[in-house]
């Protein structure tokens, strides 16, 4: 499989994180890049533009990184606020030459329920009320879908979903 760059956004609860772990261990030498990994320092706020150009900072710094080591297969998460700004970020990516592959993950209000209770966090609550609230402005940012391939996760493992997306890229 070539080299690319997959970038996987959705609620709080749709699967993103364990979708993909599920395809770093489906594809050989894929190099995941979790936004969280990048916001964990303080002061952050998801509400500042700023601190959210930072992250995308952060990621192209690592992508650069990787690709000077020889790595060319990439997976990034999205938060709901990076989602907002991606096609803003979208060029600084294409520069790399890489393929982009954009996927929202889609899951119903029960699935993402069920999923966040078997967490073992303790916000849990404060999560549920979040990923509702973003699932209703995921939807409103991106009724046409015109930048994210939509792939509905409801009654999918994260394994089911990576071999969605595997097969979406073979295509």
């Amino acid at each position: 499989m070539p080299s690319f760059i997959i970038f996987l956004t959705g609620t709080t609860g749709s699967g993103k994180t364990d979708t993909a772990w599920a395809l770093v261990s489906r594809l050989d030498e894929l190099v995941f890049l979790d936004c969280d990994w990048f916001a964990s320092r303080s002061p952050f706020s998801w509400k500042r533009a700023a601190d959210v150009e930072s992250v995308y900072r952060g990621i192209r710094s690592q992508i650069a990184f990787h690709l000077g080591e020889g790595r060319s297969r990439f997976v990034v998460t999205l938060t709901l606020e990076m989602a907002a700004l991606f096609q803003d970020n979208y060029a600084a990516f294409a520069a790399f030459g890489l393929p982009i592959c954009a996927f929202r993950l889609v899951a119903s209000n029960d699935t993402i329920k069920a999923r966040i209770i078997g967490r073992d966090r303790i916000q849990k609550a404060e999560e549920l009320d979040n990923a509702l609230r973003q699932q209703a402005e995921f939807d409103r940012l991106y009724a046409a879908e015109t930048i994210f391939n939509r792939i509905e996760t409801d009654g999918l493992d994260a394994h089911a979903v990576a071999g969605t997306i595997v097969r979406m890229l073979q295509a």
